[in-house]
């Protein structure tokens, strides 16, 4: 005699095989067997595919199964790590500084290198074309048109520019060092990464 067993919620578990009921056998001259609590001598359901068998109201069902996505600590931080990349690289607080509270520069791509080639090329008096965000390296853009500056400025410029950019570069690494070292996938979703950026910089050029 099988018996089929199951859960405190009821779903099956395993079948076993039942033991008799040796006073009771005696007694009614007949052999009875043993059910164990969270047990039914009922044969379960055959296996489904997508369903799980759940003995409820004294008979077998099907239930489908309801598969929950498990998300590791691992997965938090990498997705943390995401988060702020994507902050890093486009948020225009840390990504946009302003000339004289006015031109507007985006510290995208490669201006560090940009900005020192003009200093070494260009004559005491240039001019920055504003263009629109299209550039692939440094950006200067407003609704068209251009400012002067000496050769001096431009240094001032630079100088600046860099502090801002090589300290918002560090305070990504620091952020992901941070992440990484994080014990809790509470602990990641809590974590603000936008903190001790250098954010909306103006220069006033002089």
């Amino acid at each position: 005699m099988k018996i089929y067993n199951y859960n405190k919620k009821g779903y099956f578990t395993n079948e076993s095989d039942a033991k008799i009921d040796l006073l009771e056998t005696n007694i009614k001259n007949e052999t009875v067997y043993l059910l164990p609590s969270n047990a039914t001598f009922k044969v379960v359901l055959e296996e489904k595919e997508n369903k799980i068998r759940r003995f409820i109201n004294n008979e077998w069902i099907y239930e489908d199964i309801i598969l929950e996505e498990v998300v590791t600590l691992e997965d938090s931080i990498e997705n943390k790590i995401k988060e702020l990349e994507i902050y890093h690289i486009s948020n225009s607080e840390i990504r946009e500084m302003k000339i004289n509270d006015y031109f507007i520069l985006s510290l995208s791509g490669n201006g560090r290198a940009l900005i020192a080639e003009q200093i070494q090329s260009l004559d005491q008096q240039i001019k920055l074309n504003v263009i629109t965000e299209e550039s692939a390296t440094f950006e200067y853009f407003y609704n068209g048109g251009s400012i002067e500056i000496t050769l001096v400025q431009l240094r001032q410029l630079y100088i600046f520019m860099l502090n801002v950019v090589n300290t918002n570069y560090g305070v990504y690494k620091a952020h992901i060092h941070a992440i990484k070292n994080l014990s809790t996938i509470e602990e990641v979703e809590a974590y603000d990464f936008t903190v001790n950026y250098l954010k909306n910089q103006n220069l006033d050029l002089v």
